[in-house]
């Protein structure tokens, strides 16, 4: 779970950056198919020594990925905020 959690969220936030480019797309998504299918794929998983996830942990991935890409997106007006109540200097 810790694998494809931190490799999919890296994968997103990249996507949700570039998302304009279709080599990126490209990229991002057979890479997170890729992922997929190391860590599913019986024999290649237990090639790389991965543990097939079921529908929970999938589960959990997909929401520790949601909420990475989503407080990428929310730092910035975070920053704003704090730096308006605070003074500078």
């Amino acid at each position: 779970m810790a694998l494809c959690g931190l490799v999919g969220t890296q994968l997103a936030q990249t996507l949700a950056d570039r998302r304009s480019s279709p080599l990126v797309a490209a990229t991002a998504l057979g890479s997170a198919a890729a992922l997929f299918l190391v860590v599913q794929k019986p024999g290649l998983s237990r090639l790389f020594g991965c543990t097939p996830l079921g529908p929970l942990a999938w589960t959990g991935v997909a929401a520790a990925i949601a909420v990475a890409v989503a407080c990428q997106r929310a730092v910035p007006y975070v920053e704003r905020a704090v730096l308006r109540v605070l003074p500078s200097g």
